[in-house]
């Protein structure tokens, strides 16, 4: 996808509502008391950066 069409997509979801979501890390405890570990994050089924990735599919 070029930038010009990723512009117009991003408009085009703004215009249906479709808000950005701040991205927030979780960690979880390693075993043994070891380094926290990053759980995988997606972000929610109706934010926009989750509809802009699912579209450019």
């Amino acid at each position: 996808m070029n930038e010009k069409k990723a512009k117009a997509l991003r408009r085009a979801i703004r215009a249906d509502g479709f808000v950005p979501v701040e991205m927030v890390m979780r960690y979880a405890r390693g075993i043994l008391g070891g380094f926290c570990i990053p759980i995988t994050f997606r972000y929610p089924a109706n934010s926009f950066q989750r509809v802009y990735r699912d579209s450019k599919r």
